[in-house]
């Protein structure tokens, strides 16, 4: 089972980045970020030793992409002339996505000088890479752990996957009805969401469950509070209720947006990994 507390947020992945610069040969002429999360790192890498970057594909087919590759702090760059590329990934684990990543470029353009750098690696990985900057397993950032954590864990429904609903809207009547049936989805899993813990009342199940059909949401089982009506719920402690189920079900990961009711999670379920979207973080 994964280790949820392992989680880096921005904060600690910036600092790890900046303290590790002096990791990265000064003959580099170009960062290549692999697509999706490795270009959120390797951007970072490139404004701060003041290189050029682009991602893989740019890179590999030579588009039209001055502007991508122009680093604020660097010159404006042809792609198709830079040989020495810093290819960079977040995380590293059995190492395929970066070995394919390399072998593309190299059937491209089989004259390239490639070093190879992850952020995180897990133990077993250090060869599979040139440079790394920590070791770490079970590796979870912010944008990972949303589509990692959804496939064993519970979540809430509100502030997590849709708009928080506003105060005014809130009435238990028509205008609470048509805010529901009209969110604006938040997150977007691309998996399925094991489950669902909400403190929407159960008599708004059939338009919750419309709204995730129509959002494409998947997800095992939807669990949502037994109250009658606003004035009954507003008697219980919803982070409790929440604390409950995520004890029945057995799971490790609860992920909440309220960061009160995260706190009361955490305190009743001290051996489980509550992850609050507020701020981003963990409970400990």
């Amino acid at each position: 089972m994964p280790d949820f507390r392992n989680f880096k947020d921005f904060n600690y992945i910036n600092a790890l980045i900046m303290n590790s610069l002096e990791k990265i040969p000064t003959s580099i002429d170009i960062i290549v970020g692999i697509p999706r999360s490795g270009l959120i790192v390797s951007t970072l890498i490139a404004e701060y030793i003041g290189k050029p970057s682009t991602d893989l594909q740019s890179y590999i087919y030579g588009h039209d992409n001055i502007r991508m590759a122009k680093s604020s702090v660097a010159p404006e760059t042809n792609i198709a002339e830079q040989k020495n590329v810093l290819l960079v990934d977040d995380g590293l684990g059995s190492g395929v996505s970066m070995q394919n990543a390399k072998n593309m470029i190299l059937e491209h353009k089989p004259d390239t000088k490639i070093t190879t750098l992850s952020i995180f690696v897990e133990p077993f990985a250090t060869n599979k890479c040139d440079i790394y900057f920590q070791v770490m397993r079970d590796q979870f950032m912010p944008w990972s752990v949303l589509k990692r954590g959804i496939e064993m864990g519970c979540c809430d429904i509100d502030g997590v996957l849709t708009e928080d609903v506003p105060h005014e809207y809130d009435d238990d009547g028509e205008k609470y009805i048509n805010f529901l049936k009209n969110q604006r989805p938040k997150f977007r899993p691309d998996r399925k969401i094991n489950t669902l813990v909400t403190g929407r009342l159960e008599k708004y199940r059939g338009i919750t469950e419309d709204w995730l059909r129509q959002h494409n949401v998947q997800y095992g089982q939807l669990i949502m509070c037994q109250c009658k009506n606003n004035a009954e719920r507003a008697q219980q402690d919803m982070g409790r209720f929440k604390a409950e189920v995520f004890k029945r079900t057995g799971l490790p990961l609860f992920i909440e947006s309220d960061f009160r009711e995260a706190g009361v999670i955490k305190s009743l379920c001290p051996d489980k990994s509550v992850f609050c979207v507020r701020i981003a973080n963990y409970m400990e």
